[in-house]
């Protein structure tokens, strides 16, 4: 219920930042008086304290400690956040984007860790979510991390120091 919960909450918030960035598209190509080019700055500006508002409110109402994050939902907020800092400036929402993303990728290095210490036949036997975690989704996270401002490096770093072995994700990613 929770997860459903903060699913819906994250979909708003994307829906809110959707809008801000169709009005920053529209504010770019047509041709608008001042009143109305302050209209839009308005309505953008109020789209991402909205957003911003609703991510704030669901961790401060929905916190993880309450409920651990289901797959991808840290991801997602972290997106959110990123997109808010770019597009606003706010130093605070994109730290927030690095430190999701970077708590997220620790969360399941461990994880991966362990599936990299599993025989071929043990392997076979992990869920298709276990299988997306070592391979995609590392992979997505790291690239979000690089699109939010983190240093990546240093997380490849920490995670192989963790033990888990890139160059078995990317021979897997090859097949």
């Amino acid at each position: 219920m929770v997860t459903t919960t903060r699913s819906y909450i994250i979909s708003a918030a994307t829906g809110m930042i959707n809008e801000a960035a169709m009005a920053e598209r529209a504010d770019s190509v047509a041709e608008l008086d001042d009143k109305a080019r302050q209209g839009l700055a308005e309505f953008k500006a109020d789209r991402y304290a909205k957003a911003l508002n609703l991510l704030k409110l669901m961790e401060e109402k929905l916190p993880e400690a309450a409920s651990p994050y289901a797959i991808q939902v840290p991801q997602r907020m972290a997106q959110i956040y990123a997109r808010i800092g770019i597009a606003t400036g706010n130093k605070e929402a994109s730290a927030r984007a690095v430190e999701l993303l970077e708590n997220e990728l620790m969360r399941y290095g461990k994880n991966v860790k362990y599936y990299q210490s599993l025989n071929p036949w043990q392997y076979s036997t992990l869920p298709q979510t276990d299988k997306f975690i070592e391979t995609y989704y590392m992979v997505y996270l790291l690239q979000d991390l690089s699109d939010a401002g983190g240093d990546t490096e240093k997380m490849v770093d920490r995670l192989t120091d963790l033990g888990i072995n890139f160059d078995r994700i990317v021979s897997i990613l090859q097949k």
